[in-house]
């Protein structure tokens, strides 16, 4: 038969005692009114100012006040645990009296002058927030004399940027008095500028201001502009400052955003402070444009030749119209000086046009990787007639082999069977066929299909921008990184 084991139990006598004592409401809270959130019904609209049932509370002026006298909490006292003002007592009084007399005689040198203070002196407060006597007699600072330490909720009562203010206004300071012994003229304090998120110490403000003053006011009726996720902007500092782009991510901690550059789709990491949102009409037309000074100072250049043009051809004609008087026989020699004029513009043309023996002499213009197109319907019994095949090699100056789309080689193909190709999408590289630039690949920036002209820079330092007429360039199907 098996004996029963005897069973163990644990108990616990002892309750926690939960500490009653309350702290005392700051004095920093007490100067902060409380909001209640209360539904507000609107009663009148007057002069575009709409007026509520509640009354909105006027702000006030945040203040710290100063110390002026320690809270001490004595052990063993009514007080204690407590952080309150106590009032001096006759020993203190008697200290402090003491403390004055010996400092009237080491300073002015008196003498048995009484035990009377004089009442111009202020005893400093750096002796009148001592500790109290008999306490903190070695060395040791007892930590549990002093008065509760500040609440989290103190700290968040007033913002980090109205700290000062309100320090200087818990001293005495008033915006509308002057400071110091006399205070003869009024002193505005210093007031330090917030330095914007994900700008760094060393960074110059210089180039924050003018990337302020770059972004434009919308005009009434247009929307306006933000850097936010996938809008179109111009980067204004920086080794990439002036070219265009798309924010493709944002960083709310850090203030930097990632931007994807239209030319070359690199992406790059750059302070949102410096990114300029553009419209889709500014991208469109100046993304692939790397040199925009530049280009922007050869159109200017171009309008003021072209406005000069038209304002001389303006002048010459209304300088005719005005020859033509008929006075004293005027119109007749006017008539037969028009007829000269018109016998000498036939001379100068015949002898500008080009003869045949010129026109067969056609100047050699094939490349390598350039894209052309078949304009002979006879070859190849038309089968690649208006197809476009690149340029595999130049057998000789007039003859070449030419590769199709479909990935068929054609030898033997004359020059006089093709004809430039001028690409159109974005972005396109094309090269110069004729004239002093042959041979030079460059970026298509803007096409004129009325002039057949296209804008173009020079690749790879893009230093020159110019025009050329469409006979003069074709696509380049090489890779541009290799230039």
């Amino acid at each position: 038969m098996s004996e029963s084991k005897p069973g163990v139990s644990f108990g616990f006598s002892s309750k926690r005692k939960h500490d009653n004592v309350k702290l005392t409401q700051s004095k920093l809270l007490d100067s902060m009114q409380e909001i209640h959130e209360e539904t507000d019904f609107i009663k009148t609209v007057e002069h575009n100012k709409i007026n509520g049932s509640v009354k909105k509370p006027k702000k006030k002026e945040l203040v710290i006040p100063l110390i002026s006298k320690n809270r001490w909490r004595i052990p063993g006292t009514a007080n204690d645990g407590k952080a309150e003002n106590l009032e001096p007592s006759e020993l203190d009084k008697q200290a402090e009296n003491e403390i004055l007399q010996e400092t009237l005689k080491a300073v002015d040198g008196w003498e048995n002058r009484g035990n009377g203070v004089p009442s111009n002196i202020d005893i400093p407060l750096f002796m009148q927030n001592r500790v109290p006597s008999g306490f903190e007699t070695d060395e040791k600072v007892d930590v549990t004399l002093r008065a509760d330490q500040s609440t989290l909720d103190d700290y968040e009562a007033i913002p980090v940027e109205a700290y000062g203010m309100a320090m200087l206004r818990g001293m005495g300071w008033k915006a509308s008095e002057g400071i110091g012994l006399s205070r003869k003229g009024v002193a505005a304090p210093m007031e330090v500028k917030l330095r914007p998120k994900g700008l760094g110490l060393g960074a110059d403000r210089t180039v924050l201001e003018n990337a302020a003053k770059a972004l434009t006011k919308p005009k009434d009726g247009e929307e306006e502009l933000k850097v936010v996720v996938g809008a179109n902007v111009q980067l204004l500092s920086g080794k990439h400052q002036g070219l265009y782009g798309q924010v493709l991510s944002m960083d709310a901690n850090t203030g930097r955003a990632l931007v994807r550059m239209a030319v070359g789709s690199n992406e790059i990491e750059i302070s949102e402070l410096f990114l300029k949102p553009v419209t889709v009409k500014e991208y469109r037309d100046s993304a692939r444009v790397l040199n925009k000074e530049k280009y922007d100072e050869y159109k200017t250049k171009q309008e003021k030749e072209r406005s000069e043009k038209e304002k001389r051809d303006h002048d010459s004609r209304k300088k005719r119209k005005h020859s033509r008087s008929p006075r004293h026989g005027s119109r007749r020699r006017s008539s037969s000086r028009e007829r000269r004029e018109i016998r000498d513009d036939k001379k100068d043309s015949r002898s500008k046009k080009p003869s045949k023996s010129s026109d067969v002499k056609r100047e050699p213009w094939l490349h390598p990787l350039l894209r052309v197109r078949c304009v002979d319907s006879s070859f190849k019994d038309g089968q690649f007639y208006k197809q476009k095949m690149v340029v595999v090699d130049v057998v000789s100056k007039n003859h070449c082999i030419c590769k199709t789309e479909n990935g068929r080689l054609l030898e033997n193909i004359s020059i006089s069977k093709l004809e430039t190709v001028i690409p159109r999408s974005d972005p396109a590289y094309v090269m110069v066929v004729k004239g002093k630039r042959k041979g030079q690949v460059c970026e298509v920036i803007e096409r004129d299909k009325e002039r057949y002209t296209a804008t173009v820079q020079i690749l790879p330092d893009r230093d020159e921008v110019f025009q050329l007429d469409y006979d003069d360039i074709c696509e380049y199907t090489g890779d541009v990184r290799n230039l």
